[in-house]
C-alpha cells in the first residue's frame, strides 16, 4: 500500500464520558487477514472505538515489548497514515491470522503517546484494563518453527522437574550429569532444544517491568509463540526458570 497518499493520523481528545469507576479509554478493530492473503498484507487497523470500561464490549490486551521507537512502519489506522515499532508491526500481523475483526487495546496505539496528560491518566487505569480483558496475548517476538519446535522439548523437560518438585538452586548447572540420582528418571534434551529454549526466554519481553501487572491481572493469558497459541503453563514454567537460562 502506498501510505504516501494517506492523510497522517490525529488523536481526537478522550470522550467525556469518564465518571468515577468508569474511566472512558479506547479499543482497537483490527481487520482480519484477506483470504488468500495478498501480496501487501500489512496490518489493517480498521478503527479506533472510544468506549468505557464498565460498558465496554468483550475486547482482548496485548503484552509486547515495543523495540527500537526509532524504527517504524506505516500501516492503515482510521484509513490514515499511522507508524508502530518493527516488533508491534509483526504481532499486528500475527494478530490478523483470524476470520473475524478483533477488539484489542494496545498502548502504542489506544493510548496518545504525544499527550502527557492522557498517557499518565490511561496509565492509571491499566490495570483496570487489564483485568476486564477476555484475554491477554503474550507476543515474545517472531520465532522460526525449528525454534519452537525445539523449545517445546524443552518446556517438556522442564515441567518434568516442576512435577518432581526439584530444587531451583541443586541444578542451576544445565550441564548436569544423567547419572545423578534425581536426574535418573528425566531425558534430557538436546543441546540444541535448551538453546532454543534460552533464546525465548532471554527475548527483552522477560526483562520488562510492567508484564507482571500485564499477565497477573486478566483472567486468562496466552502466549503467541511462531505458529503456536500456549496456555498459561507454558508461560509460567518460563517465568519459573526463566532466570537459569539468561547469561
Amino acid at each position: 500500500m502506498d501510505y504516501s497518499s494517506l492523510a497522517k493520523f490525529e488523536y481526537h481528545p478522550l470522550l467525556p464520558i469518564s465518571t468515577a469507576g468508569n474511566p472512558a479509554f479506547r479499543i482497537l478493530e483490527l481487520q482480519p487477514r484477506s483470504v488468500p492473503p495478498g501480496p501487501d498484507d500489512g496490518p489493517v487497523a480498521r478503527r479506533l472505538l472510544d468506549a468505557s470500561l464498565r460498558e465496554c464490549e468483550p475486547y482482548k490486551t496485548l503484552s509486547y515489548c515495543w523495540g527500537d521507537a526509532s524504527v517504524r512502519v506505516p500501516l492503515s489506522l482510521d484509513g490514515m497514515w499511522f507508524e508502530v515499532t518493527t516488533n508491534l508491526y509483526a504481532a499486528l500481523r500475527w494478530l490478523r491470522k483470524c476470520t473475524q475483526t478483533r477488539r484489542i487495546w494496545i498502548d502504542a496505539i489506544c493510548m496518545n503517546q504525544d499527550d502527557t496528560n492522557e498517557r499518565n491518566e490511561q496509565i492509571h487505569h491499566m490495570r483496570r484494563i487489564y483485568s476486564e480483558t477476555m484475554d491477554c496475548f503474550v507476543w515474545l517476538g517472531e520465532f522460526n518453527d525449528s525454534t519452537v519446535k525445539l523449545a517445546f522439548k524443552g518446556y517438556s523437560w522442564l515441567k518434568e522437574i516442576r512435577e518432581q518438585d526439584i530444587s531451583h538452586p541443586e541444578y542451576k548447572d544445565l550441564s548436569i550429569p544423567e547419572s545423578s540420582e534425581v536426574m535418573s528418571s528425566i531425558t534430557l534434551v538436546s543441546p540444541d532444544a535448551l538453546g532454543a529454549l534460552k533464546a525465548i526466554v532471554n527475548s527483552p519481553w522477560f526483562r520488562r517491568v510492567w508484564v507482571i501487572q500485564e499477565i497477573t491481572s486478566p483472567k486468562t493469558v496466552s502466549l503467541i509463540l511462531g505458529y503456536a497459541v500456549l496456555d498459561w503453563d507454558f508461560t509460567t514454567t518460563l517465568l519459573t526458570y526463566g532466570g537459569y537460562f539468561r547469561p
